[in-house]
């Protein structure tokens, strides 16, 4: 969702690099650039809307499932007592930590 963000208000700029391809046809092209800088104005608007209809409460999820990113950095109760019980075993485990914070995603 940040992205989407991202790009629209670079767009509503007038910057349209995050978009290298558009950005060299609208750059190169004789043609009616409004016409097609608010057709991509519109994409953007509606997907953004799509992403809410298939995730309508992706940023509240997130912050709650922090702990699956990073068990090492649980903080609160927020999640079941048995399976935070279980994570705080995970957590102070020094081999797995090291192990983790060495790998690459």
């Amino acid at each position: 969702m940040k992205k989407i963000d991202i790009w629209r208000t670079a767009y509503a700029e007038r910057e349209p690099g995050c978009f290298p391809q558009l950005a060299s046809y609208l750059f190169n092209g004789a043609f009616d650039r409004t016409a097609i800088m608010k057709t991509v104005d519109t994409h953007l608007d509606k997907l953004k809307d799509e992403f809410h209809s298939y995730f309508p409460n992706i940023e509240e999820m997130s912050t709650s499932l922090n702990w699956i990113r990073n068990p090492f950095m649980v903080q609160s109760a927020s999640i079941p007592v048995r399976l935070w019980e279980n994570l705080a075993d995970v957590s102070t485990d020094e081999v797995l930590s090291h192990n983790t914070h060495s790998v690459l995603l």
